[in-house]
This record gives C-alpha cells, sequence and structure tokens, in this order.
C-alpha cells in the first residue's frame, strides 16, 4: 500500500467513527474503506506506461486527445484488431484498466489488441532473373534449369520472398515510408503477444481491485481463481477461461520498495485466429515510488495451441534485493554459415511453445524494455527456455535438444513522452541461418516535426548463440546464384531511409532513400544481352542496362546508438 494511500484510509476510518475493517463498522463503511484500500491493487502492481509496439507505428488523430472507455457495454470480449496500436493509444486503454470503477473496464487492454502485421508488399518480395551476372556454366555444358541447384549455380531463376530487404520506397499506393511499414508489421505480431498478456495480468488485478482484494502482506500470497471463475465478466466481456489466478509480495528491494508477482493461465482466441490459445503469464513489477509513475520488471510469458500441454511458469528470479547479471544480447565476430533466412514470424505450429519475455523499466523520462520471443520444440522445459539468473528467453541457446527452434524476435526500444529515442529490432527464422536481419530506427524533433532515421541490414550469428542488434552491412543476393554472403561486397553498404510524421495522417513519410540495389553480390548489375531481374514474373527476352546501387555506405553512413538494456530486479 503506499503511503498516500494508507493516510486517505486512516482519515476515513476516523470520519467515520470505527476502527479499520472491522465488525462494527456499517456496511457502507465497510465498503468505502474497502474501496479506498483496493486502490493500490492497480496502482501498485502494474506497469502503466509500458506499450510494446513500434515506433513509426500509426497514431490515431483522437488518440491524443480522447480517453478510451469501455464502459458502455462492450459488443464484444477481444478486439478485431482494429484498434489503434500506437503508445499513446495503449496508454490509454491502460489507464482505463487501473482506474476502472466498473467491472466492463477492466478489459480495456484486451478489447484493444491489435491484429498480427500485415504482409508488406514494398520489403522482401520474390524477385525473377535472367541472365544472372554471377552464373558460371556448370560442368559439363549450359545450364537451362529455371529452378536453383543445389549449388545454385543456374542463369534463370527465382529468389524467394523474404531475401531483398527494402525493396521500394513507400507501402504499396500508400505514402507509408516502407522501412516505417516493415517495422511496424513485424512489431505487430509480437505486440499482440504481450498486449494479450499484459491486458490480461492487468484485468485479473482489476477485477481484483473491485471485489475489495487488498494487497498481500510481504512473504505472503492471494489466490484469486476461483474469484476470475465465478465473475462472468472475465469471460463475457474479457474473452478468457481462467485456469489458475494469484497475487504475491516478496520480500522488499534493499531500497524499501515492494515486490509484487501477479500470474494468470488462461486461454484465448486472439484476433485472426478461430481456435483459441492457452496462455501463462508471469509479473513481477517493482514500483520505485509511492505512487508508481517510476518503476522496473519482468513480464514472462508461454503461450501453446489448445491441443498442446502448457508447462507450468517458473518462479521470477531475484526476488528482493537481489541484482542479477542481466542476459546481454551479445556480438558475433565471425562469418561461415551457409543455411537459408525465410521470413520473420513463420507459421506457428500446433506443437510448439511461444515464449516471450519483457524487461522493463520506466524513468521520470524514459520508457526502456526489452523483449525477446522465440518458439521451441513441444518438449522443451522452461529451465531450457528462461535463463534461471535473469528469467528472460535465453536469445544465446539455438537449436540443439535444449533451444529455440523457429522465429527469435528480438526488441530493444527507449523513448520518451515525445516519442524521440531508439528501437533495434532483429530476428531470426530458424536456428541454423547464422545471420540476423536488423532494423535500428532513431528518432528526434527538428523543432517541433518529429523527423526518423531507420536502417536496415543483417548481422553475424555464425553459431547461432549470438544475436546482435546493430546492423553488420548488407547482404544483396541472398539465395542468388554462386552468392557469397559472408565475404560479398554488401558488407561495405547498408539501407537507409529518412523520414517524417506526417501529424495529420498520422503515417511515417519518406524523406530520402539509400535503398537501391540489385540482388548480386556485388549489388550492381552488369550489362548483359537478355539480362533482366524483377519482383514481377518478366519475360526472358527483356533487356536491361546495368543497374549501379543508391545504398549508403555502411563506415559513413551508418550512425546509430545502441539504447541501454534494462535488467531485471
Amino acid at each position: 500500500m503506499s503511503i498516500k494511500s494508507r493516510k486517505i484510509l486512516e482519515l476515513a476510518a476516523l470520519m467515520t467513527g470505527c476502527l479499520l475493517m472491522v465488525a462494527s463498522c456499517s456496511s457502507e463503511d465497510t465498503v468505502s474503506t474497502t474501496t479506498i484500500v483496493s486502490s493500490d491493487v492497480t496502482s501498485q502492481t502494474i506497469p502503466s506506461t509500458l506499450s510494446v509496439t513500434s515506433a513509426t507505428a500509426q497514431t490515431s488523430a483522437a488518440s491524443a486527445s480522447v480517453s478510451y472507455a469501455v464502459s458502455n457495454t462492450p459488443t464484444y470480449a477481444v478486439s478485431d484488431g482494429t484498434a489503434a496500436q500506437d503508445s499513446a493509444s495503449k496508454e490509454e486503454r491502460m489507464a482505463t484498466v487501473t482506474n476502472a470503477t466498473v467491472k466492463s473496464d477492466c478489459f480495456a487492454v484486451l478489447q484493444g489488441i491489435g491484429s498480427p502485421g500485415d504482409t508488406i508488399t514494398c520489403y522482401g518480395p520474390g524477385v525473377y532473373f535472367t541472365k544472372h551476372p554471377d552464373h558460371t556454366t556448370p560442368t559439363g555444358g549450359a545450364s537451362t534449369s529455371t529452378v536453383k541447384t543445389a549449388t545454385g549455380n543456374v542463369a534463370t531463376g527465382y529468389m524467394p520472398q523474404g531475401d531483398t530487404g527494402i525493396w521500394d520506397s513507400t507501402e504499396g499506393t500508400t505514402d507509408e515510408a516502407c522501412s516505417a511499414a516493415k517495422l511496424n508489421s513485424a512489431v505487430a505480431s509480437v505486440a499482440q503477444k504481450v498486449d494479450m498478456a499484459l491486458g490480461a495480468s492487468a484485468a485479473m488485478l482489476c477485477v481484483a481491485k473491485l471485489d475489495g482484494l487488498t494487497l498481500p502482506a510481504a512473504g505472503t500470497a492471494t489466490d484469486l481463481t476461483a474469484a476470475m471463475q465465478a465473475d462472468p465478466d472475465v469471460e463475457t466481456s474479457g474473452g478468457m477461461t481462467v485456469t489458475d489466478a494469484s497475487i504475491a509480495r516478496g520480500d522488499d528491494t534493499t531500497a524499501g520498495m515492494p515486490v509484487y508477482t501477479s500470474r494468470i493461465t488462461f486461454s484465448m482466441t486472439p484476433p485472426g485466429q478461430t481456435a483459441a490459445d492457452t496462455l501463462s503469464v508471469t509479473l513481477k513489477h517493482v514500483p520505485q515510488d509511492v505512487d508508481n509513475t517510476t518503476y522496473e520488471g519482468l513480464m514472462t510469458m508461454v503461450r501453446t495451441k489448445s491441443s498442446t500441454s502448457l508447462p507450468a511458469m517458473p518462479d521470477p528470479p531475484g526476488e528482493g534485493g537481489d541484482t542479477p547479471t542481466p542476459n546481454v544480447v551479445a556480438r558475433a565476430t565471425s562469418a561461415s554459415p551457409t543455411q537459408a533466412i525465410n521470413g520473420p514470424n513463420e507459421a506457428f505450429s500446433a506443437g510448439d511453445i511461444e515464449a516471450i519475455s519483457v524487461v522493463y523499466k520506466q524513468t521520470s523520462t524514459t520508457l526502456s524494455y526489452k523483449m525477446a520471443r522465440a518458439e521451441y520444440d513441444s518438449t522443451q522445459t522452461l529451465t531450457n527456455i528462461f535463463d534461471t539468473t535473469t528469467g528472460e528467453i535465453q536469445a544465446d541457446n539455438a537449436g540443439g535438444t535444449d533451444g529455440w527452434s523457429n522465429n527469435l524476435n528480438l526488441l530493444l526500444s527507449s523513448m520518451d513522452s515525445d516519442g524521440v529515442g531508439f528501437l533495434a529490432y532483429a530476428w531470426q527464422a530458424n536456428s541454423d541461418d547464422g545471420y540476423t536481419r536488423n532494423f535500428n530506427l532513431s528518432t528526434e524533433l527538428d523543432g517541433t516535426d518529429l523527423i526518423g532515421t531507420a536502417y536496415f541490414g543483417f548481422a553475424v550469428n555464425t553459431d547461432n548463440a549470438d544475436p546482435v542488434f546493430p546492423i553488420e552491412g548488407m547482404i544483396c543476393s541472398w539465395a542468388g546464384p554462386n552468392n557469397s554472403k559472408a565475404s560479398g561486397t554488401g558488407w561495405d553498404y547498408i539501407q537507409k531511409q529518412t523520414m517524417a510524421l506526417n501529424t495529420t495522417t498520422g503515417i511515417w513519410e519518406p524523406l530520402v532513400d539509400n535503398i537501391a540495389f540489385a540482388p548480386t553480390d556485388s549489388c550492381d548489375w552488369t550489362n548483359v544481352t537478355n539480362s533482366t531481374y524483377s519482383s514481377s514474373k518478366i519475360s526472358t527476352a527483356a533487356t536491361m542496362g546495368a543497374v549501379t546501387n543508391s545504398l549508403a555506405t555502411y563506415s559513413t553512413d551508418y550512425s546509430f546508438t545502441l539504447p541501454d538494456e534494462p535488467t531485471v530486479p
């Protein structure tokens, strides 16, 4: 309980002429004082400003001034995916939960969940080519195959989707910068699950508050399962079927601040799906002041399809005043992999376990968080998924019998309330790819205008156990003939796009592009008769002249400050 709330409660007791929470108080008095006590349940245990979202997410014109509310009896339990997903909109929905006075408002976050990211056509299209400059004639004569062979020696072929970086300046027929559109899409797929986890935790605590719960004392816990299962709003307004729920308070930190750990296991059908998933969420939250305006914490989640059994969540590490060593994302130093990279967030199969960890810290000026997400085989144990020291996903443990198998996503963000800051995003589709794809984004104010600089490229992850956030260069021909990923001249380049926020439309529009390249090792295309490439199927008789890339130079044009990683409290 905050000092402020305790003083209000003591004053209320004196004014009503009764001791706190004793039988001699009238029922009306008891309800009144219980409400005051219960206010701490959401005001002290929830990261009210935590918003995992792309810094270039389209903003809603109304989101900056209109409060989100669902108290007028919502007509659906879980969002249809059309709600605004910028950080301001998400914070408003969370404020509705923390300040709720009626049960229906407890589910505002769940009713604002976005859809999975859209397919972005300006990024990574499939590319058809004829007479590729890097082609060499195989032993025994000319190649006539139109399908890439095991050795890669074909003159005519197709490079699959997802391997070709930023291809066009804007997305489709819109004015949205391609780097913003792709970043929004990639983050949205992960943010949807984070919002489900955070929204469910917040809803549980909100319902408990309105039921008159007081926070447990240090070293004790309160089981909320029966209350959540008995409350019809949980399913009708929240769309959740709850199997386990609780809140506990650990030992205070060395600074004397409380440590709250809430847990909930439930099933829910997210937007874009027809079947329910099962999620188990643990939220460790540590306020840094009595008003919870600054705080830090760790949220972890495991998710399975309804047909797969769900492992029990582990206890979060570092209860009390411990300061564990962070699970720092390290830098790899050498390159030799040959495996192919596919697009991020491939279909999540029914036999997999999806796991997410979010470490967060809110200071007086800045919200920072590090998110990690990966998929594991259904036989995995949680001790192989989450680091036993930090509680985070073990991003440095790939493949084999105990590591992640697919779709590693990493996001590091540090932004102030004006939208100024840094965001780094990296993903790797398979545990044997050997490289990550990376976006780095910085935003700043130019007078009153918000502008951004985005970079795209690759980073080496030789043993698939050292994924990094900074970009290390560009691979222009991932799937082309005789490609040389590790030694191609593309490592001298990087894609760069500057953009500005159009405050009328809420869309980030491009300013300057350094993105054009040819899908070859050199990133240029030599002039060969009947030699062509295109993102649409083309005639083999077409002729194209020499193409010189307009990429930025990595050594002189790449300027990005990696945010400090928040650590688990």
